[in-house]
Protein backbone atom coordinates (compact mmCIF):
# COMPACT_ATOMS: atom_id res chain seq x y z
CA UNK A 1 0.00 0.00 0.00
CA UNK A 2 1.30 3.71 -0.71
CA UNK A 3 -0.29 7.00 0.77
CA UNK A 4 -0.21 10.23 -1.04
CA UNK A 5 0.37 13.36 1.26
CA UNK A 6 -0.17 16.88 0.63
CA UNK A 7 2.55 19.02 1.12
CA UNK A 8 0.83 21.62 2.76
CA UNK A 9 -0.40 19.56 5.34
CA UNK A 10 3.70 18.76 5.86
CA UNK A 11 5.41 20.25 9.10
CA UNK A 12 8.63 21.67 8.88
CA UNK A 13 11.04 19.52 10.47
CA UNK A 14 13.88 20.07 13.17
CA UNK A 15 15.98 17.49 12.36
CA UNK A 16 16.47 13.96 10.32
CA UNK A 17 16.18 11.68 13.12
CA UNK A 18 12.18 10.88 13.04
CA UNK A 19 12.63 7.90 10.85
CA UNK A 20 14.66 5.58 13.77
CA UNK A 21 13.42 2.14 14.10
CA UNK A 22 10.95 1.50 17.13
CA UNK A 23 12.34 -0.38 20.16
CA UNK A 24 10.84 -1.36 23.56
CA UNK A 25 12.97 0.38 25.05
CA UNK A 26 11.22 3.61 23.94
CA UNK A 27 8.24 2.33 24.47
CA UNK A 28 9.23 2.54 28.12
CA UNK A 29 10.87 5.65 28.17
CA UNK A 30 7.31 7.12 26.35
CA UNK A 31 4.75 5.81 29.20
CA UNK A 32 7.16 7.94 31.73
CA UNK A 33 6.84 10.58 30.05
CA UNK A 34 3.30 9.99 29.87
CA UNK A 35 2.86 10.42 33.30
CA UNK A 36 4.98 13.18 33.62
CA UNK A 37 3.81 15.36 30.52
CA UNK A 38 0.80 17.70 30.21
CA UNK A 39 -0.48 19.28 26.86
CA UNK A 40 -2.53 21.73 25.89
CA UNK A 41 -5.75 20.77 24.20
CA UNK A 42 -5.48 22.91 21.07
CA UNK A 43 -1.89 21.09 20.25
CA UNK A 44 -2.95 17.85 21.17
CA UNK A 45 -4.84 17.87 18.08
CA UNK A 46 -1.83 19.35 15.39
CA UNK A 47 0.28 17.05 17.23
CA UNK A 48 -1.74 13.58 16.69
CA UNK A 49 -2.32 14.94 12.85
CA UNK A 50 1.54 14.67 12.51
CA UNK A 51 1.67 11.67 13.86
CA UNK A 52 -0.37 10.58 11.40
CA UNK A 53 1.20 12.00 8.96
CA UNK A 54 4.39 10.12 10.49
CA UNK A 55 2.95 6.76 10.79
CA UNK A 56 1.37 6.43 6.73
CA UNK A 57 5.35 7.24 6.22
CA UNK A 58 6.91 4.74 8.59
CA UNK A 59 3.95 2.16 6.80
CA UNK A 60 4.82 2.91 3.71
CA UNK A 61 8.65 2.27 4.77
CA UNK A 62 7.73 -1.01 6.48
CA UNK A 63 5.86 -1.77 3.02
CA UNK A 64 9.10 -1.07 0.65
CA UNK A 65 11.06 -3.30 3.41
CA UNK A 66 8.51 -6.12 3.40
CA UNK A 67 8.84 -5.71 -0.61
CA UNK A 68 12.76 -5.84 -0.40
CA UNK A 69 12.26 -9.04 1.66
CA UNK A 70 9.94 -10.96 -0.96
CA UNK A 71 12.28 -9.65 -3.40
CA UNK A 72 15.22 -11.25 -1.64
CA UNK A 73 12.97 -15.11 -0.56
CA UNK A 74 12.29 -15.21 -4.46
CA UNK A 75 16.44 -14.55 -4.87
CA UNK A 76 16.85 -17.12 -2.42
CA UNK A 77 14.61 -19.68 -3.81
CA UNK A 78 16.45 -19.09 -7.41
CA UNK A 79 19.26 -20.02 -5.81
CA UNK A 80 18.15 -22.91 -4.28
CA UNK A 81 16.20 -24.02 -7.61
CA UNK A 82 20.06 -23.26 -9.35
CA UNK A 83 21.70 -25.42 -6.49
CA UNK A 84 19.39 -28.11 -7.24
CA UNK A 85 20.24 -28.27 -11.05
CA UNK A 86 23.64 -28.40 -10.14
CA UNK A 87 23.58 -31.19 -7.67
CA UNK A 88 21.55 -32.64 -10.59
CA UNK A 89 23.94 -32.37 -13.08
CA UNK A 90 26.71 -33.08 -10.91
CA UNK A 91 25.81 -37.04 -9.97
CA UNK A 92 28.45 -39.35 -11.08
CA UNK A 93 27.90 -43.24 -11.41
CA UNK A 94 25.91 -45.54 -8.93
CA UNK A 95 29.52 -45.77 -6.48
CA UNK A 96 29.35 -42.19 -5.90
CA UNK A 97 25.39 -41.57 -5.50
CA UNK A 98 25.13 -42.03 -1.79
CA UNK A 99 27.79 -39.08 -0.90
CA UNK A 100 26.20 -36.84 -3.40
CA UNK A 101 22.76 -37.60 -1.92
CA UNK A 102 23.50 -37.11 1.37
CA UNK A 103 25.36 -33.50 0.08
CA UNK A 104 22.23 -32.62 -1.82
CA UNK A 105 19.91 -32.97 1.45
CA UNK A 106 22.61 -31.32 3.47
CA UNK A 107 22.42 -28.15 1.49
CA UNK A 108 18.02 -28.42 0.72
CA UNK A 109 18.26 -28.58 4.63
CA UNK A 110 19.68 -25.88 5.15
CA UNK A 111 17.93 -23.33 2.38
CA UNK A 112 15.16 -24.64 3.53
CA UNK A 113 15.53 -23.78 7.41
CA UNK A 114 16.99 -20.31 6.07
CA UNK A 115 13.49 -19.58 4.00
CA UNK A 116 11.54 -20.46 7.41
CA UNK A 117 13.66 -18.10 9.48
CA UNK A 118 13.13 -15.69 6.58
CA UNK A 119 9.18 -16.32 6.69
CA UNK A 120 9.34 -16.02 10.49
CA UNK A 121 11.19 -12.21 9.82
CA UNK A 122 8.84 -11.54 7.91
CA UNK A 123 5.67 -12.69 10.01
CA UNK A 124 7.34 -11.13 12.84
CA UNK A 125 7.23 -7.83 10.70
CA UNK A 126 3.49 -7.84 9.38
CA UNK A 127 2.50 -8.50 12.65
CA UNK A 128 4.39 -5.62 14.00
CA UNK A 129 2.65 -3.36 11.33
CA UNK A 130 -0.76 -4.37 12.04
CA UNK A 131 0.11 -3.28 15.82
CA UNK A 132 1.23 -0.43 14.91
CA UNK A 133 -1.48 0.16 12.28
CA UNK A 134 -4.30 -0.59 15.28
CA UNK A 135 -2.41 1.52 18.72
CA UNK A 136 -2.44 5.26 17.24
CA UNK A 137 -2.07 6.12 20.83
CA UNK A 138 1.26 4.48 21.08
CA UNK A 139 2.64 5.70 17.60
CA UNK A 140 1.28 8.99 18.82
CA UNK A 141 3.41 9.00 22.63
CA UNK A 142 6.40 7.76 20.61
CA UNK A 143 6.21 10.08 18.06
CA UNK A 144 6.38 12.52 20.54
CA UNK A 145 9.30 11.08 22.51
CA UNK A 146 11.32 11.14 19.24
CA UNK A 147 10.81 14.48 18.68
CA UNK A 148 11.31 15.85 22.28
CA UNK A 149 15.09 14.40 21.73
CA UNK A 150 15.26 15.78 18.57
CA UNK A 151 14.79 18.82 20.04
CA UNK A 152 16.81 18.63 23.31
CA UNK A 153 19.62 16.87 20.03
CA UNK A 154 18.86 20.62 18.26
CA UNK A 155 19.10 22.99 21.69
CA UNK A 156 22.93 21.60 22.34
CA UNK A 157 23.75 21.60 18.60
CA UNK A 158 22.73 25.02 18.90
CA UNK A 159 24.40 25.67 22.53
CA UNK A 160 27.58 24.47 21.14
CA UNK A 161 27.27 26.82 17.63
CA UNK A 162 26.76 29.64 20.12
CA UNK A 163 29.55 29.27 22.63
CA UNK A 164 31.78 28.55 19.47
CA UNK A 165 30.91 31.93 18.50
CA UNK A 166 31.09 33.47 21.47
CA UNK A 167 34.94 31.81 21.74
CA UNK A 168 35.37 33.30 18.05
CA UNK A 169 34.31 36.43 19.25
CA UNK A 170 36.72 36.60 22.26
CA UNK A 171 39.67 35.34 20.12
CA UNK A 172 39.03 37.94 17.19
CA UNK A 173 38.95 40.73 19.46
CA UNK A 174 42.18 39.65 21.57
CA UNK A 175 44.04 38.76 17.95
CA UNK A 176 43.12 42.45 17.10
CA UNK A 177 46.32 43.52 18.65
CA UNK A 178 48.54 40.42 17.96
CA UNK A 179 47.30 41.75 14.19
CA UNK A 180 48.60 45.48 14.96
CA UNK A 181 51.95 43.98 16.96
CA UNK A 182 52.50 41.58 13.64
CA UNK A 183 52.32 44.30 11.29
CA UNK A 184 54.40 46.72 12.94
CA UNK A 185 57.68 43.75 13.40
CA UNK A 186 56.95 43.32 9.79
CA UNK A 187 57.70 46.75 8.85
CA UNK A 188 60.84 46.63 11.55
CA UNK A 189 61.77 43.17 9.60
CA UNK A 190 61.70 45.02 6.77
CA UNK A 191 63.63 48.56 8.09
CA UNK A 192 66.14 45.80 9.40
CA UNK A 193 66.43 43.92 6.04
CA UNK A 194 66.98 47.43 4.18
CA UNK A 195 69.48 48.65 6.74
CA UNK A 196 71.58 45.24 6.71
CA UNK A 197 71.73 45.51 3.01
CA UNK A 198 73.46 48.94 2.88
CA UNK A 199 75.65 47.88 5.05
CA UNK A 200 76.75 44.76 3.76
CA UNK A 201 76.99 47.34 0.37
CA UNK A 202 78.67 49.55 1.93
CA UNK A 203 80.90 46.93 4.01
CA UNK A 204 81.72 46.01 -0.14
CA UNK A 205 82.57 49.17 -0.69
CA UNK A 206 85.00 49.78 2.15
CA UNK A 207 86.66 46.37 1.14
CA UNK A 208 86.95 47.53 -2.27
CA UNK A 209 88.65 50.64 -1.11
CA UNK A 210 91.06 49.19 1.27
CA UNK A 211 91.97 46.83 -1.31
CA UNK A 212 93.12 49.52 -3.48
CA UNK A 213 94.35 51.74 -1.40
CA UNK A 214 96.82 48.40 0.16
CA UNK A 215 98.21 47.93 -3.62
CA UNK A 216 98.48 52.18 -4.39
CA UNK A 217 100.70 52.08 -0.62
CA UNK A 218 102.50 48.78 -2.07
CA UNK A 219 103.37 50.63 -5.52
CA UNK A 220 104.53 53.50 -3.12
CA UNK A 221 106.73 51.58 -0.44
CA UNK A 222 108.24 50.18 -3.67
CA UNK A 223 108.92 53.34 -5.63
CA UNK A 224 110.26 54.80 -2.08
CA UNK A 225 112.85 51.77 -1.68
CA UNK A 226 114.10 52.32 -5.56
CA UNK A 227 114.66 55.85 -4.88
CA UNK A 228 116.32 54.60 -1.47
CA UNK A 229 118.55 52.61 -3.48
CA UNK A 230 118.87 55.28 -5.75
CA UNK A 231 119.48 57.70 -2.99
CA UNK A 232 122.42 55.51 -1.73
CA UNK A 233 124.07 54.87 -5.30
CA UNK A 234 123.85 58.89 -5.72
CA UNK A 235 125.94 59.27 -2.26
CA UNK A 236 128.44 56.31 -2.98
CA UNK A 237 128.85 57.91 -6.31
CA UNK A 238 129.24 61.73 -4.67
CA UNK A 239 131.92 60.19 -2.20
CA UNK A 240 134.03 57.68 -4.57
CA UNK A 241 133.96 61.14 -7.20
CA UNK A 242 135.01 63.73 -4.03
CA UNK A 243 137.69 60.28 -3.39
CA UNK A 244 138.85 60.61 -7.20
CA UNK A 245 139.67 64.46 -7.26
CA UNK A 246 140.92 64.05 -3.89
CA UNK A 247 143.54 61.49 -5.36
CA UNK A 248 143.61 63.45 -8.39
CA UNK A 249 144.82 65.90 -6.57
CA UNK A 250 147.43 64.49 -4.54
CA UNK A 251 148.37 62.57 -7.66
CA UNK A 252 148.99 66.53 -9.47
CA UNK A 253 150.83 67.54 -6.42
CA UNK A 254 153.23 64.31 -6.11
CA UNK A 255 154.25 65.31 -9.96
CA UNK A 256 154.81 68.87 -9.18
CA UNK A 257 156.88 67.96 -6.44
CA UNK A 258 158.71 65.24 -8.74
CA UNK A 259 158.91 67.92 -11.76
CA UNK A 260 160.24 70.41 -8.98
CA UNK A 261 162.76 67.81 -7.96
CA UNK A 262 163.90 66.68 -11.31
CA UNK A 263 164.24 69.96 -12.58
CA UNK A 264 166.53 70.70 -9.27
CA UNK A 265 168.89 67.48 -9.80
CA UNK A 266 168.61 67.51 -13.31
CA UNK A 267 169.36 71.48 -14.31
CA UNK A 268 171.55 70.26 -17.22
CA UNK A 269 168.47 69.03 -19.31
CA UNK A 270 167.78 71.13 -22.61
CA UNK A 271 165.41 73.68 -22.84
CA UNK A 272 163.19 71.22 -26.07
CA UNK A 273 163.03 68.86 -23.76
CA UNK A 274 161.81 71.28 -21.07
CA UNK A 275 159.42 72.63 -23.25
CA UNK A 276 157.88 68.65 -24.06
CA UNK A 277 157.99 68.19 -20.85
CA UNK A 278 156.51 71.48 -19.87
CA UNK A 279 153.97 70.55 -22.12
CA UNK A 280 153.28 67.61 -21.46
CA UNK A 281 152.55 68.66 -18.00
CA UNK A 282 150.42 71.31 -18.87
CA UNK A 283 148.66 68.45 -21.06
CA UNK A 284 148.64 66.58 -17.71
CA UNK A 285 146.70 69.88 -16.13
CA UNK A 286 144.48 70.57 -18.66
CA UNK A 287 143.12 66.68 -18.44
CA UNK A 288 142.57 66.66 -14.93
CA UNK A 289 141.27 70.19 -14.85
CA UNK A 290 138.93 68.98 -17.59
CA UNK A 291 138.41 65.79 -15.15
CA UNK A 292 138.20 67.31 -12.44
CA UNK A 293 135.46 69.96 -13.86
CA UNK A 294 133.22 67.28 -15.38
CA UNK A 295 133.29 65.36 -11.71
CA UNK A 296 132.45 68.39 -10.39
CA UNK A 297 129.98 69.00 -12.99
CA UNK A 298 128.38 65.10 -12.04
CA UNK A 299 128.81 65.66 -8.37
CA UNK A 300 126.36 69.13 -8.82
CA UNK A 301 123.93 66.87 -10.66
CA UNK A 302 123.85 64.26 -8.19
CA UNK A 303 123.44 67.16 -5.61
CA UNK A 304 120.49 68.04 -7.59
CA UNK A 305 119.08 64.92 -8.31
CA UNK A 306 119.63 63.84 -4.52
CA UNK A 307 117.56 67.12 -4.03
CA UNK A 308 114.98 66.32 -6.16
CA UNK A 309 114.09 62.84 -4.69
CA UNK A 310 114.28 64.12 -0.76
CA UNK A 311 111.40 66.56 -2.34
CA UNK A 312 110.12 63.58 -3.90
CA UNK A 313 110.20 61.27 -0.82
CA UNK A 314 108.93 64.01 2.00
CA UNK A 315 105.82 64.05 -1.06
CA UNK A 316 105.21 60.88 -1.00
CA UNK A 317 105.81 60.50 2.68
CA UNK A 318 103.03 63.15 2.60
CA UNK A 319 100.28 60.55 0.63
CA UNK A 320 101.46 58.21 2.41
CA UNK A 321 100.03 59.46 5.63
CA UNK A 322 97.00 61.11 3.93
CA UNK A 323 96.29 57.26 2.79
CA UNK A 324 97.03 55.84 6.54
CA UNK A 325 94.57 58.64 7.71
CA UNK A 326 92.04 57.40 4.98
CA UNK A 327 92.54 54.00 5.91
CA UNK A 328 91.96 54.09 9.45
CA UNK A 329 88.92 56.75 8.97
CA UNK A 330 87.72 53.44 6.77
CA UNK A 331 88.54 50.95 9.04
CA UNK A 332 86.91 53.04 11.79
CA UNK A 333 84.10 52.79 9.80
CA UNK A 334 83.87 49.34 9.39
CA UNK A 335 85.56 48.29 12.70
CA UNK A 336 84.06 49.93 15.15
CA UNK A 337 80.93 47.97 15.71
CA UNK A 338 82.94 44.70 16.44
CA UNK A 339 85.71 46.21 17.64
CA UNK A 340 86.66 47.68 21.15
CA UNK A 341 88.42 51.17 21.13
CA UNK A 342 92.35 50.66 22.44
CA UNK A 343 91.88 46.81 22.25
CA UNK A 344 91.60 45.32 19.07
CA UNK A 345 94.07 46.34 16.10
CA UNK A 346 92.89 45.82 12.18
CA UNK A 347 94.49 43.68 10.24
CA UNK A 348 95.88 46.60 8.17
CA UNK A 349 97.52 48.12 11.27
CA UNK A 350 99.36 44.59 11.60
CA UNK A 351 100.10 44.61 7.89
CA UNK A 352 101.75 48.02 7.84
CA UNK A 353 103.85 47.07 11.54
CA UNK A 354 104.60 44.01 9.27
CA UNK A 355 106.07 45.89 6.38
CA UNK A 356 107.72 48.82 8.54
CA UNK A 357 109.63 45.60 9.77
CA UNK A 358 110.25 43.95 6.63
CA UNK A 359 111.59 47.86 5.53
CA UNK A 360 114.07 47.93 7.99
CA UNK A 361 115.35 44.54 7.62
CA UNK A 362 115.89 44.70 4.25
CA UNK A 363 117.76 47.67 4.97
CA UNK A 364 120.01 45.78 7.44
CA UNK A 365 120.51 43.24 5.10
CA UNK A 366 120.61 44.94 2.03
CA UNK A 367 122.80 44.13 -1.05
CA UNK A 368 126.34 45.63 -1.99
CA UNK A 369 126.64 47.60 -5.69
CA UNK A 370 128.44 45.80 -7.83
CA UNK A 371 131.71 47.20 -8.12
CA UNK A 372 132.57 49.09 -11.29
CA UNK A 373 135.75 49.23 -13.30
CA UNK A 374 135.74 53.30 -12.43
CA UNK A 375 135.74 52.52 -8.26
CA UNK A 376 139.35 50.42 -9.17
CA UNK A 377 140.64 53.02 -11.74
CA UNK A 378 143.32 54.21 -9.55
CA UNK A 379 143.60 51.33 -7.80
CA UNK A 380 144.83 50.27 -11.12
CA UNK A 381 146.84 53.03 -11.89
CA UNK A 382 148.61 52.75 -8.02
CA UNK A 383 149.01 48.75 -8.48
CA UNK A 384 150.72 49.21 -12.04
CA UNK A 385 153.43 51.70 -10.58
CA UNK A 386 154.49 49.23 -7.70
CA UNK A 387 154.62 46.73 -10.63
CA UNK A 388 156.76 49.06 -13.03
CA UNK A 389 158.87 50.22 -9.38
CA UNK A 390 159.43 46.98 -8.45
CA UNK A 391 160.30 45.45 -12.19
CA UNK A 392 157.72 43.07 -12.71
CA UNK A 393 157.07 42.09 -16.30
CA UNK A 394 153.40 42.05 -17.80
CA UNK A 395 154.09 38.19 -18.56
CA UNK A 396 155.29 37.65 -14.77
CA UNK A 397 151.99 38.75 -13.32
CA UNK A 398 150.27 35.64 -13.63
CA UNK A 399 153.38 33.87 -11.20
CA UNK A 400 151.92 35.24 -8.53
CA UNK A 401 148.25 33.62 -8.62
CA UNK A 402 149.40 30.53 -9.38
CA UNK A 403 148.43 28.64 -6.00
CA UNK A 404 145.11 27.42 -6.65
CA UNK A 405 142.76 26.42 -9.49
CA UNK A 406 140.22 28.77 -7.43
CA UNK A 407 140.90 31.46 -5.36
CA UNK A 408 138.77 33.40 -2.77
CA UNK A 409 138.22 37.33 -2.02
CA UNK A 410 139.87 36.65 1.42
CA UNK A 411 143.18 34.98 -0.14
CA UNK A 412 143.86 37.71 -3.12
CA UNK A 413 143.52 40.23 0.16
CA UNK A 414 146.19 38.80 1.52
CA UNK A 415 148.28 38.61 -1.99
CA UNK A 416 147.60 42.21 -3.10
CA UNK A 417 148.99 42.84 0.40
CA UNK A 418 152.01 41.48 -0.52
CA UNK A 419 154.70 42.72 -2.54
CA UNK A 420 155.06 43.76 -5.82
CA UNK A 421 151.63 44.52 -5.41
CA UNK A 422 151.59 46.47 -2.39
CA UNK A 423 148.09 47.79 -1.69
CA UNK A 424 148.39 49.06 1.88
CA UNK A 425 144.63 50.62 2.11
CA UNK A 426 141.96 47.76 3.90
CA UNK A 427 138.84 49.40 1.55
CA UNK A 428 141.09 49.97 -1.77
CA UNK A 429 141.70 45.96 -1.19
CA UNK A 430 138.30 44.84 -0.88
CA UNK A 431 137.22 46.72 -3.67
CA UNK A 432 139.91 45.04 -5.86
CA UNK A 433 139.62 41.81 -4.65
CA UNK A 434 135.95 41.65 -5.25
CA UNK A 435 136.23 43.04 -8.88
CA UNK A 436 138.37 40.13 -9.54
CA UNK A 437 136.21 37.29 -7.99
CA UNK A 438 132.30 38.67 -8.05
CA UNK A 439 130.11 38.03 -10.68
CA UNK A 440 129.90 42.07 -12.37
CA UNK A 441 126.33 41.58 -14.59
CA UNK A 442 124.37 41.65 -11.10
CA UNK A 443 123.64 44.99 -9.90
CA UNK A 444 123.22 44.23 -6.54
CA UNK A 445 126.01 41.37 -5.14
CA UNK A 446 126.02 39.69 -1.16
CA UNK A 447 129.39 40.32 0.01
CA UNK A 448 131.21 37.34 1.03
CA UNK A 449 134.74 36.75 2.09
CA UNK A 450 134.66 32.96 1.10
CA UNK A 451 133.27 33.52 -2.57
CA UNK A 452 135.26 32.07 -5.16
CA UNK A 453 136.68 32.53 -8.68
CA UNK A 454 138.31 30.35 -11.37
CA UNK A 455 142.23 31.69 -11.14
CA UNK A 456 142.08 31.58 -15.29
CA UNK A 457 139.58 34.27 -15.17
CA UNK A 458 141.32 35.77 -12.51
CA UNK A 459 144.44 36.47 -14.13
CA UNK A 460 142.68 37.48 -17.77
CA UNK A 461 141.15 40.23 -15.33
CA UNK A 462 143.80 41.25 -13.79
CA UNK A 463 145.42 41.83 -16.84
CA UNK A 464 142.91 44.12 -18.59
CA UNK A 465 142.87 46.47 -15.45
CA UNK A 466 146.35 46.66 -15.30
CA UNK A 467 146.86 47.38 -19.34
CA UNK A 468 150.19 46.62 -21.41
CA UNK A 469 153.39 48.42 -19.84
CA UNK A 470 157.25 48.45 -20.45
CA UNK A 471 159.86 48.42 -18.01
CA UNK A 472 163.24 50.57 -19.09
CA UNK A 473 165.95 48.68 -18.99
CA UNK A 474 168.60 50.46 -16.77
CA UNK A 475 170.86 52.17 -19.87
CA UNK A 476 167.63 53.49 -21.66
CA UNK A 477 166.43 55.04 -17.72
CA UNK A 478 170.64 56.70 -17.97
CA UNK A 479 170.00 57.88 -21.37
CA UNK A 480 166.91 59.85 -20.49
CA UNK A 481 168.39 61.23 -17.59
CA UNK A 482 171.41 62.49 -19.29
CA UNK A 483 168.71 64.22 -21.64
CA UNK A 484 167.07 65.43 -19.03
CA UNK A 485 170.18 67.25 -17.12
CA UNK A 486 170.86 68.72 -20.33
CA UNK A 487 167.73 70.27 -20.83
CA UNK A 488 168.21 71.58 -17.54
CA UNK A 489 171.71 73.38 -18.27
Amino acid sequence: MSYYVRSKLIRPSTTSNHDRPLDNSSVRESRLVKQNTTFKTGREKENLYDENIKLKSQLNEQTQLLLQSRSKVQQLERELQRFKNLIEDSIKPETSQQKIQIERYGLIMKMKNKIKQLILELQSKSKELIKLKRTMRFTNFQELEIELKNYIDETLRLRSKLEYNEQMIAVQSSAEPLEKQILHLEKTIKILQKDNQEYNSKQLNNDFITSKLQIQLEETLKQNEKQFKEIINFEQMVKELNEYNRQCNDLISQLQLQIKAQMQSHQNTTQEELLKIQSSYEQLQIKYSQEIDTKGQEIRSLKTEIQRLNLHIQDMEKIIEIQEDKIREIEYSVYSPVAKVGQIESPLQNGFKIMQIEMKQQIINKKLPRVQFTDIREICMKVRLNLVRNRVQYQEIEDYFNEQEELSIHQLKNILHKPPFEIQDHQQIKLFSRYLVEDNSEDYVIYDQDRKNKTSIIKSVMKKIVGKYEILSNEQELSILQSIQQVKI
